[in-house]
């Protein structure tokens, strides 16, 4: 109300009614994640006086969004800042901010002494024992995995012939730095391992006796069409004892 008054005597008034509207109230909530999955914000703003019109969010990492409820995935690792600003239908305007958590992967990397194997060669597989948990598999269903309390190194017995992918997945549990609870990370990563079959040879005997002095030349004859070494023994009077036929 404006009042106007010449001395002691009102001359004129005039009253308005103003409005003063509640501001909203920004609120979100958002869960610790694993670094390539996304952090999902869940949107929890509300407003007495009009509906919500504009959303402002900066995610800590020099991105943002405008809409009611991202998510973002974020490209590092670490705690970042999150803020939301809102905007109701009378132009109030309120800020909050929060963090978020963003956990590095565990290494799912396998170790093996070597990755080609005879048939009947023990498999002795490994991943890195700081984590919590290590899960096997194998691309043949006929492979039994052993069953142990060390998860994180298995040997692996009875392997067919062939070329199969192992796959180890490992899991870390996080612990949120706001008391959110724990966020448990994983990675999985597959390596391949042939399994050569067993050289097969068969042997024939020629019982012809032979003059002292003269030549014979040892036979062999096998499945195997990849045989790369001989050996033969013992190597008296032998031209060359690392030959398939040699001569005695």
């Amino acid at each position: 109300t404006l009042k106007i008054y010449n001395g002691v005597t009102l001359l004129d008034s005039k009253s308005k009614n103003v409005a003063i509207y509640a501001l909203p109230v920004a609120d979100f909530a958002v869960e610790d994640t694993c670094l390539g999955s996304p952090a999902e914000f869940v949107n929890n703003s509300t407003s007495e006086d009009g509906d919500i019109v504009g959303y402002v969010w900066n995610f800590g990492d020099g991105e943002g969004e405008l809409i009611e409820t991202p998510s973002h995935i974020y490209p590092d690792g670490g705690v970042f800042e999150v803020s939301l600003t809102v905007e109701s239908y009378y132009g109030c305007v309120s800020t909050v901010t929060n963090v978020v958590s963003v956990f590095q992967l565990p290494d799912a990397t396998i170790f093996t002494e070597f990755t080609e194997y005879c048939e009947g060669d023990p498999i002795t597989l490994s991943v890195d024992d700081q984590y919590q948990s290590a899960i096997w598999g194998c691309s043949n269903p006929n492979v039994i995995l052993p069953v142990d309390d060390d998860w994180f190194i298995i040997t692996v017995q009875g392997t067919p012939v062939g070329t199969w992918l192992f796959e180890a997945t490992v899991f870390e549990i996080n612990n949120s730095q706001l008391g959110q609870g724990a966020t448990v990370c994983k990675d999985n990563t597959e390596i391949e391992i042939t399994v050569h079959p067993t050289p097969t040879l068969v042997t024939t005997v020629d019982e012809t006796p032979v003059t002292i002095g003269a030549e014979v030349q040892l036979e062999v004859m096998s499945t195997n069409s990849t045989l790369a070494d001989f050996v033969w023994t013992p190597l008296d009077n032998m031209n060359d004892p690392f030959v398939i036929s040699p001569l005695v």
